[in-house]
């Protein structure tokens, strides 16, 4: 077989190659750095005229050429797109996000938010409100590179893609190529390395070092009590971010094991226990130190008093203590989010056989089609039992009428019926694991179609292949 072109994006093995980790790194890394300079700039120079937002656009403009790299190496199709390629143009663009709403409050403070652009126009800018402008236009243009970083290279790919299959199908129709898939950990692999990647540890430690950095900023220097409340709360923050990370990476980080679905739950459950230890125990060691004993506890009492996440009085290490439970506590309910929202849609729409092969389908080819459009409803299906459950909340508290809920209860119902008309389930797997149907679908093949006597080993695990 003659290799590829340079110009065609190859369809073999290279599409399970990892990325160079320059790619992989620029997302979680811009994430953590943009927002944090950003927060770190704001409440150490005040209102020292306009060097706060000098550096805050120096932030920006650095996110402007990650994305912007990133949207380039993707639309120049050296590779094959992949899922997992939207995930760091995505971090890029919530890191641009969340600096750009402190630049906006970092503004708001010294009063310039309103008329900086007009001033600038006219040439009666006052020495903040150049950088300002700067600063929310690079932003901007940070948050349009990342938009096609996301978007770009996935519809780039598709085009190639179906362009590839039409010229390869004889007969006209699209050829579907198993693409090899490349486990990231295995059963040799030590517990530590299948929990958390070398990407996650990376974000672990900048994380820990920044919530560290947050804690002596408080301790040992005096600020404004809106500013000392942010300092406080980022220290209990900071940490939850490479829980989320652990479980969104789950798309791509397979296990030859464990498919993503159920590895997210149980990175769910895990991953923010071993972080809160990793980075809230060095943090109680340094607070026993005397200057931050004592700092901690005189700007605890005059800056925050009774309003904060202990009493005023509390020590540093009880509000270390309890930081760390609700950061557990936070990480939890965010990976669940995330499990569900993100990682459970995105197997459905990008990885169906995974879900088809979890949930005992049939793997028959003809039955494709329609066992793809189940998962997918499935998908649909959890989403809207947490919709549904919101919504009923929030009506329990006369935050919403009653309309949303009825609405969202219908639409789960009909999902639930089209799920039990589209799946065509696998009789045996269902049968050796006690969960076959009591109410089968009219559609689904018949049992008898499947030999009793079959004496060849089943496929009756779920399918994480692909």
């Amino acid at each position: 077989m003659t290799p590829p072109s340079p110009r065609t994006p190859p369809t073999g093995p290279a599409s399970s190659e990892r990325r160079p980790l320059l790619v992989v790194l620029t997302g979680p890394i811009l994430l953590i750095l943009v927002p944090a300079a950003t927060f770190l700039i704001a409440a150490s120079a005040g209102s020292v005229g306009g060097l706060p937002f000098v550096v805050i656009a120096v932030m920006h403009l650095l996110a402007l050429a990650g994305a912007g790299w990133l949207a380039l190496r993707g639309l120049r199709g050296r590779e094959p797109w992949r899922a997992g390629d939207v995930v760091g143009p995505l971090l890029i663009a919530i890191g641009v996000g969340g600096s750009l709403v402190l630049d906006l409050l970092l503004a708001d403070a010294q009063g310039i938010r309103q008329g900086a652009l007009f001033r600038v126009r006219h040439a009666m800018a006052l020495p903040e409100d150049t950088p300002f402008v700067l600063s929310v236009a690079l932003a901007a243009a940070a948050l349009v590179a990342a938009a096609v970083a996301i978007v770009g290279p996935a519809v780039r790919g598709r085009l190639q893609r179906r362009d590839r299959e039409g010229r390869e199908s004889p007969s006209g129709r699209p050829l579907r190529e198993p693409r090899p898939i490349r486990y990231a950990t295995g059963p040799k692999d030590s517990r530590l390395t299948r929990l958390v990647s070398p990407v996650t540890r990376v974000l672990i430690v900048l994380s820990g070092l920044a919530s560290l950095v947050c804690l002596l900023l408080f301790s040992l220097r005096p600020f404004d009590p809106d500013t000392a409340e942010l300092l406080t709360i980022a220290v209990v923050f900071l940490p939850v971010l490479p829980m989320l990370w652990a479980v969104v990476e789950t798309l791509w980080r397979l296990d030859a094991e464990i498919g993503p679905i159920m590895n997210s739950l149980r990175l769910t459950m895990a991953v923010p226990v071993l972080v809160s230890v990793v980075v809230f125990v060095p943090l109680m060691l340094v607070s026993l130190l005397p200057p931050i004993w004592r700092g901690f506890s005189t700007h605890h009492i005059t800056l925050i008093g009774d309003d904060g996440l202990v009493a005023a009085d509390a020590p540093v290490v009880g509000f270390l203590g309890l930081g760390a439970l609700t950061a557990m506590g936070l990480g939890m309910v965010g990976a669940l989010a995330a499990s569900v929202f993100v990682v459970i849609p995105a197997v459905a729409i990008f990885r169906p056989d995974v879900m088809i092969g979890e949930n005992q389908l049939n793997t028959d080819p003809e039955h494709r089609r329609a066992n793809t459009t189940a998962v997918r409803l499935i998908a649909a299906v959890i989403v809207m039992i947490f919709v549904l459950s919101i919504f009923l909340a929030l009506y329990f508290q006369d935050e919403l009428p009653g309309w949303p809920a009825v609405v969202s209860l219908v639409v789960l119902v009909g999902l639930v019926v089209a799920v039990w008309a589209m799946q065509r389930v696998d009789h045996k797997a269902r049968a050796r694991s006690g969960t076959s149907a009591r109410v089968r679908s009219p559609f689904d093949p018949k049992p008898a179609e499947v030999s009793p006597s079959e004496e060849e080993p089943t496929n009756d695990a779920p399918d994480t292949s692909r």
